[in-house]
C-alpha cells in the first residue's frame, strides 16, 4: 500500500511542476481555432506554407507569409502589429512550420508570445471537418494611422496574458488536470 501511497505523492509532485506555458507553447485545436476566427478572436490569421499550398486552398480570412517559419519572408508586413500586440494565429501544414515561425517572430523580431498563437496546420483542420477556402488574403492594417488592434480587448486571460481557451477533452490541460483529480479522489481507497 505504502507502494501506492509514494506513487501517487510522486505523481501529484510531478504534476504541480509542470511548467508555465506561454501561448507560443499552445497549439489549438481546430474547434478552438475556428471559435477563435468566428468570434474574432484573434486580430490576424496567418498562413506560414509555401504558394502552392496556399493556392491548393487555406483557412478563412488568412494573411499569407510565405516560408515565415523558414528563412522565408521578412514579416515587414505585419511589424506594426508587433507594436500594437494584435493577436495573431499562425498555423501551416501540421503546426511545425507555424511552431517555427513563432519561435522567429518572438526571437528575431520581438512579438510578445502572448500574442502569438499555433493554430495547428490543415490537416487537422480538414481531419476535423472543417473546410478550405480560395479567397484573396487578408492584408493587415496594423501599419496604418489610427489603426488598433483589439478583436479580443475583452477576452479571459491568465496571469501571463495568453487567452485561456476551452481545452478539447482529448487534449491539454485539461486532460493533465483531470487525471489528476481521479487521482486525487482515489485516495481514501488507498487507506
Amino acid at each position: 500500500m505504502k507502494r501506492y501511497v509514494s506513487g501517487f505523492w510522486t505523481a501529484a509532485v510531478a504534476f504541480h511542476q509542470i511548467p508555465e506555458v506561454s501561448s507560443r507553447d499552445v497549439e489549438l485545436s481546430p474547434r478552438q481555432l475556428a471559435e477563435g476566427l468566428r468570434t474574432g478572436t484573434f486580430d490576424y490569421l496567418l498562413d506560414v506554407r509555401t504558394p502552392g499550398e496556399w493556392e491548393s486552398g487555406h483557412l478563412p480570412n488568412a494573411t499569407k507569409m510565405f516560408r515565415l517559419g523558414s528563412s522565408g519572408v521578412d514579416p515587414t508586413t505585419i511589424m506594426g502589429c508587433r507594436d500594437k500586440n494584435c493577436t495573431m494565429a499562425v498555423y501551416c501544414r501540421t503546426g511545425v512550420r507555424a511552431g517555427r515561425a513563432i519561435t522567429r517572430l518572438v526571437d528575431e523580431y520581438g512579438f510578445r508570445p502572448s500574442s502569438l498563437y499555433n493554430g495547428g496546420g490543415i490537416r487537422q483542420w480538414k481531419d476535423a471537418g472543417f473546410e478550405l477556402v480560395d479567397s484573396p488574403e487578408v492584408v493587415p492594417r496594423c501599419d496604418e494611422p489610427g489603426y488598433e488592434c483589439g478583436a479580443c480587448s475583452d477576452c479571459e486571460r491568465d496571469e501571463q496574458g495568453v487567452i485561456v481557451f476551452e481545452t478539447d477533452s482529448a487534449s491539454g490541460p485539461t486532460q493533465a488536470a483531470g487525471y489528476f483529480l481521479i487521482a486525487l479522489s482515489l485516495l481514501p481507497y488507498l487507506f
